[in-house]
């Protein structure tokens, strides 16, 4: 750090964004709490620091249809989730919920 704090302002002065891409990569589970429920779209989580994702609807659940599994969400409520994408540049994250939970389709072998 310099004796006049540049340091820290540098630090301090950065985008969240890329400070949240810094830490974070494709596949890894964050914890985060719901902002938004849009019926037709998904949540909208905080992730912190100024960081918001998306869950689209279509990644709520692996078997329990989305408009009924949309309903179990809040604003308020902490989720689990798989980072999909990080894109800095567009200020936009997709997550998965239900890549938290193993998908209960096997494929089929053999034929």
């Amino acid at each position: 750090m310099s004796v006049d704090g540049s340091t820290i302002v540098a630090v301090a002065s950065r985008d969240p964004w890329e400070i949240f891409a810094a830490h974070h990569r494709r596949g890894e589970t964050v914890t985060a709490i719901v902002s938004n429920v849009i019926d037709d779209l998904g949540l909208f989580v905080d992730l912190g620091n100024q960081v918001f994702g998306i869950v689209h609807l279509s990644d709520l659940s692996w078997n329990t249809p989305a408009e009924q599994e949309i309903r179990r969400y809040s604003v308020g409520c902490e989720v689990v989730a798989i980072i999909l994408s990080i894109q800095v540049d567009l200020q936009r994250i997709s997550l998965s919920i239900k890549q938290t939970r193993p998908n209960p389709i096997r494929p089929t072998s053999g034929r």
